[in-house]
């Protein structure tokens, strides 16, 4: 089966050079789009990255990226993919090493257009440009959707939980920033519901990133041995993951398992909230190990296990996405869109 194709079409042909970013808690990758394709084009052989924490500010990250790159390549403007959510001039996420203001990049780039859009919403535009060797069936439709092109959920567990959707309409399209892994979990029976107690008593809020990022699989491994009166011997998401696919480690398979559960529980919900006919596509650098266990996990029997909505979403694929470059391909898609103006 191939992932739905886009009708959108181009707005123009830009042919401006723009730098495109992709800042998440950890890393940042940057690299020159042009816009003479209809999803727009990034130049490989200008693409870096850099570790959010060996600098000081993001300021300084651009500033050494055309130190390096600009003068060999005139750019407009910048669009930065980013984690978190714009509130006036500042973004918002606990996750990021520092402060992120629109004004200061401005200031720093030369006083040339700066945009900052939501990592997941570049994701989403990302999307647009998928073939079908990007993608890795995660459950496929048991029959055709009506509407292939129709609104689309990207999702992505890491060091938080990313989301955004694209909704499209014949030759239009638009993509709404998500923060769903903000929104109060809904445990099931057994074991979550324990968990869910448990993390209660820390905070009185618990969301669905608690469990569904890097950090939340750590803390319900280690939830599970508190439950359990064990001591925990593993200290890093990555330990937990990897033993879980080896199996050596009861509880972290445990843990695995209800992540997966709760991710298919998830992505069930926000298909029937939004008319996901398009797909709900799972990204971020999780993803591989993700894969290797679903077969093993709950994922699919909680996706379907909606009673009478069971039938709506057999029509519904869910696709994962190999890691690649998408937040910057989303940023350069929006270039070749038109959606970014050259002013």
């Amino acid at each position: 089966m191939e992932p739905p194709k886009s009708g959108l079409k181009p707005s123009s042909r830009l042919t401006s050079c723009f730098v495109v970013a992709d800042v998440g808690g950890t890393h940042a990758r940057l690299a020159l789009a042009v816009g003479d394709v209809p999803h727009g084009r990034l130049l490989e052989a200008t693409i870096r990255r850099y570790v959010c924490a060996d600098w000081p500010s993001l300021e300084a990250i651009v500033a050494d990226y055309l130190k390096r790159i600009a003068p060999l390549h005139p750019v407009a403007g910048l669009v930065c993919a980013i984690a978190g959510y714009l509130q006036d001039d500042k973004v918002i996420n606990r996750n990021l090493p520092w402060t992120v203001s629109r004004q200061a990049l401005v200031a720093g780039f030369g006083q040339r257009p700066v945009w900052l859009i939501n990592d997941f919403e570049a994701l989403a535009y990302a999307t647009l440009t998928l073939g079908v060797d990007e993608l890795v069936p995660m459950i496929e439709p048991f029959r055709s959707s009506s509407s292939p092109a129709g609104t689309r959920v990207v999702l992505g567990p890491g060091t938080g939980l990313g989301s955004a959707i694209l909704i499209e309409a014949g030759d239009r399209v638009q993509v709404l920033p998500s923060e769903a892994g903000q929104m109060a979990m809904a445990p099931g029976a057994g074991r979550e519901l324990q968990l869910f107690e448990l993390f209660s008593r820390r905070g009185s809020y618990v969301t669905y990133e608690h469990v569904l990022s890097g950090p939340g699989l750590l803390a319900t491994y280690q939830g599970l041995c508190e439950l359990d009166g064990q001591q925990a011997s593993v200290f890093s998401a990555p330990e937990v993951s990897r033993l879980a696919l080896a199996e050596t480690e009861p509880l972290a398979v445990e843990a695995m398992d209800i992540f997966c559960g709760l991710l298919g529980s998830l992505m069930a919900d926000l298909a029937l909230l939004l008319g996901a006919t398009g797909g709900i596509y799972l990204g971020g650098g999780f993803v591989p190990e993700l894969l290797a266990f679903l077969p093993r996990s709950s994922f699919r029997q909680r996706f379907f296990n909606k009673g009478v909505m069971q039938s709506y979403l057999q029509q519904i694929p869910v696709w994962g996405m190999q890691p690649a470059e998408y937040g910057m391909r989303g940023a350069a898609a929006m270039v070749g869109l038109g959606l970014i103006p050259v002013v």
